[in-house]
């Protein structure tokens, strides 16, 4: 299932914790966004960033952001693009941007993968949302992909992975990210 844009609306009433793991879902197949970086603290502070009133304060966030993003241990960093009410951060060798918006009802978390889109990306950002309890919704260009196709292919990755995993060298063998496989493939089928 290839995406072009994930987005997620988060309400008011969802807790800041939401807000975090939402972020966290979306930095984690990014290494310049997870490598020497400390992605709770980098989602903190962006969202304190998009809720604060105080141009002290954002200038201040502004500084710890660009810090972080610098604090990571690839070649290249993200870049962060800084609105009044919002945070873009883009990473350095695809041009995924990842954006986070305050607006009045809630929050607007969105990944946009341009128009070539993004199949492992995006299935890894909706794989680590799911089990997080967050909900994307997808999209290829500006057809909405249903929910149930969403689950489908998820669950097809986790079964895919399993087979990898029980098929390899039984040197390799690795019981504790089999059982993270059988779990997550539980997980998916619940989900239906």
């Amino acid at each position: 299932m290839k995406a072009t844009k994930l987005s997620a609306h988060l309400t008011s009433n969802d807790n800041y914790f939401k807000v975090i793991v939402t972020l966290k879902a979306c930095f984690s197949p990014f290494g310049s966004l997870t490598e020497g970086i400390d992605g709770q603290e980098l989602a903190e502070v962006m969202v304190t960033w998009v809720n604060t009133k105080d141009n002290e304060l954002q200038a201040e966030l502004a500084t710890r952001i660009v810090k972080i993003l610098w604090s990571a241990t690839t070649e290249q960093v993200a870049k962060v693009e800084f609105g009044r009410w919002d945070i873009c951060l883009t990473t350095p060798t695809s041009d995924r941007k990842i954006r986070l918006q305050r607006y009045s009802g809630g929050y607007h978390v969105e990944v946009d993968f341009g128009p070539k889109g993004s199949e492992s990306v995006a299935g890894q950002i909706l794989s680590r949302a799911e089990r997080s309890y967050v909900r994307f919704e997808a999209y290829n260009d500006q057809e909405h992909i249903e929910r149930r196709v969403v689950i489908e292919s998820l669950l097809q990755k986790a079964k895919n992975y399993l087979s990898f995993l029980t098929n390899r060298d039984k040197r390799d063998f690795d019981y504790d990210e089999m059982q993270d496989a059988a779990k997550e493939i539980s997980f998916f089928e619940r989900a239906e």
